[in-house]
């Protein structure tokens, strides 16, 4: 077992270190990225607002138990003292409220629904700075590796000049051109080794750990063939869009139960308890009350107060309102820039690539004819630096168009976790309300919450979205996707959604 297990230590010894993935950093960082779990805490706190409202519609008991004693004296009499004792237990049931309650509920729902969607543009959010960190350390990384290669080439190109300068083939001028080279190239050299260390410290920022040997980024899945497709997923899926959405439709709820204050309201007050002296205490001296009550309600003037508050919620969904129209025009803006930035780093990289392949076969050229006497040392140092340039400005070409693709995925509400990590454990944003949504109601809530909303358009109608599920969710491609055929685009969607761009409020009542 002992020569087993030290073969074994062996094999997994010789074994090579696998390569940290795009999907490694992205689940680590779904798990305990700050920031989204302190958006994740930020949600399961709004939750507790539906909870809160639906609580109106449910009873209230308190209990209320007051001692008293008192002492009177008149002049030089003498003081004359009694005590006397209060317990009682109030119970009040709200059977209407003008619409008031359910259209409170109805408000919650809406705002659990936009927290949930700000939810999603923060993981978007992050996701898309651990993409960028990481595809900034891979070109990083290997812009020092072409700057290392580079300064090896230099060196040898440096000896050589030194032993034909000795032969007589060269001057000193050609060492002198060679070591002014190598010596500038060190500087890049260090240079580019600060700038891989700031985006690693990035990439601890975003990801949690430190980031060891990266594997090339994986092709990014879902994105769009055609610029329409992008702007129509977007208007569907935009988190930002979708967001404001739900605040107006907030606001609008909140209109509603700011009118609702006009109309009468109708509950139920049960009191029961029993009074009498306390010393010395008797059962039969004790008093023993049950009230109950029905209590309808109805405003007859407030000083202008409701009126004002139905003004000021108008105000608020007006605004809301026209934010709408604002996040869209963005959104469109951002689907363009990210669409039109892919279109320009794709054909970079082509043409990069054919540059390389130019650059390498003419410093190759070069070497051959300056050995041959046929070129002078400062030809060949010219044509060494053209690859090297064209290289790093390939690996820059890369490095934005897979950030540009990753941007695009992000504004169209694409780049979630599970969206590019198949398998992922996904953080369900309804299990926290699923889990406190019914504490301290009672059985009949939900009949008082549809006798509450009579009368009253949306009262406890809207369902809260579901997240997407994993079966929606395409995983991250094995294969790089089609790219666009499309030209730049130059005319963007310009109709607002209806109703979001006049800024004329509703009448008001």
């Amino acid at each position: 077992m002992r020569a087993a297990l030290a073969a074994l230590g062996l094999a997994l010894a010789a074994m090579p270190a696998r390569d940290e993935t795009l999907a490694d950093a992205i689940a680590l960082a779904y798990q305990t990225n700050p920031t989204l779990q302190s958006e994740r805490a930020q949600l399961r706190g709004v939750d507790e607002g539906y909870v809160q409202a639906r609580s109106a519609l449910g009873p209230t008991a308190s209990l209320q138990i007051a001692p008293s004693w008192d002492q009177t004296r008149f002049g030089y009499a003498s003081p004359g003292a009694s005590n006397s004792g209060l317990a009682q237990v109030t119970i009040s049931q709200s059977l209407y409220a003008g619409g008031r309650d359910a259209l409170g509920v109805a408000a919650a729902r809406n705002q659990i629904a936009s927290a949930r969607q700000a939810l999603r543009a923060t993981e978007g959010n992050v996701m898309l700075a651990v993409i960028q960190a990481y595809a900034d350390v891979v070109r990083d990384a290997g812009s020092l590796v072409v700057r290392e290669k580079n300064l090896e080439v230099l060196k040898g190109q440096v000896t050589e000049a030194k032993v034909r300068v000795r032969d007589g083939e060269l001057t000193l001028t050609d060492v002198a051109q060679a070591e002014a080279q190598l010596a500038n190239d060190r500087a890049l050299l260090s240079t580019a080794q600060g700038q891989l260390q700031i985006s690693r410290a990035e990439f601890t920022t975003a990801v949690g750990e430190n980031p060891g040997e990266l594997a090339p980024g994986p092709p990014l899945p879902g994105l769009p063939s055609a610029a329409d497709g992008a702007f129509d997923i977007a208007e569907a899926q935009s988190p930002e869009l979708m967001q404001a959405k739900f605040t107006e439709a907030g606001s609008r709820d909140k209109v509603a139960v700011a009118r609702a204050a006009w109309r009468p309201t109708v509950s139920l007050n049960v009191v029961a308890g029993y009074t009498g002296p306390v010393v010395p205490f008797g059962v039969r001296a004790v008093e023993r009350e049950v009230t109950g009550q029905a209590v309808i309600t109805q405003p007859l003037f407030t000083s202008g107060l409701i009126g004002s508050q139905v003004r000021q919620a108008l105000d608020q969904n007006t605004s809301d309102r026209i934010a709408i129209e604002t996040s869209r025009r963005v959104m469109v803006q951002n689907v363009a820039n990210a669409w039109n930035q892919i279109l320009v780093s794709r054909a970079n990289a082509v043409f990069q690539r054919d540059d390389v392949r130019a650059a390498g076969f003419a410093f190759t050229g070069m070497r051959i004819e300056y050995k041959a006497g046929l070129r002078a040392t400062l030809d060949v140092l010219i044509s060494e630096e053209a690859l090297r340039d064209a290289e790093l400005s390939l690996l820059a070409a890369e490095h934005d168009q897979y950030v540009a693709e990753a941007t695009l995925l992000r504004v169209i509400g694409r780049l979630e976790a599970p969206d590019l990590v198949p398998g992922l454990p996904q953080y369900d944003p309804a299990e926290n309300l699923r889990r406190v949504e019914n504490r301290g109601q009672v059985p009949w809530t939900p009949l008082v919450e549809r006798i509450d909303g009579l009368g009253t358009p949306g009262a406890g109608q809207q369902a809260i979205p579901a997240p997407r599920g994993i079966a929606e969710r395409p995983a991250m491609a094995p294969a790089a996707p089609a790219a666009p055929s499309e030209a730049m685009i130059t005319a963007l969607p310009t109709a607002p959604i209806p109703g979001t761009a006049s800024p004329a409020p509703p009448p008001a009542r």
